[in-house]
């Protein structure tokens, strides 16, 4: 692998499955909460090492459009492995961890009761309850919003490594 989007981010993905299976281990629950903000700080700097090492191919000078693409190319891999596996682990391995992020999913709606209104909170938890949080559909969709937030996290982490 010649790309370093590419190889990043494979590596992304790699880190993504193993820290989502260490959590699942220790806590299944943790699985949708402290996963999520390790994940935030393992993909910027996956996507930090994709752009560094692309700049030191290029002689140490480097535009923001050479910086974006190795960063946006790593998010995105790294993301499609990440959706892909966790698509296999809640709809065929562990079916159970659905339930577990419902769970999550109604607690959150619930504290934003004051922003719902009892109609709206009602309605949301409706919606979960009779819902497949990880579908094909909402996996798709998950990612698509993923794809755009990666977007602009690697703009950003571009526009501070280009010299």
């Amino acid at each position: 692998m010649e790309n370093p989007g590419v190889r990043w981010g494979v590596y992304l993905g790699i880190a993504s499955i193993a820290t989502a299976l260490i959590f699942y281990i220790i806590s299944p629950k943790m699985l949708f909460t402290v996963n999520s903000y390790v994940g935030m700080v393992i993909t910027i700097a996956m996507l930090v090492m994709a752009c560094k090492e692309t700049k030191e191919d290029l002689g140490g000078f480097a535009s923001f459009g050479q910086m974006c693409q190795p960063a946006f190319i790593a998010f995105a891999i790294g993301s499609i492995i990440s959706v892909a596996f966790t698509y296999v682990l809640m709809n065929i391995i562990d079916t159970g961890l659905q339930d577990i992020q419902r769970e999550i999913s109604i607690e959150a709606v619930e504290k934003m009761s004051g922003f719902l209104g009892e109609e709206g909170v009602e309605a949301a938890i409706e919606e979960i309850e009779n819902s497949n949080p990880m579908s094909i559909t909402k996996s798709g969709m998950g990612l698509a919003v993923s794809l755009i937030i990666g977007a602009l996290v690697s703009s950003i982490i571009a526009a501070i490594m280009k010299k």
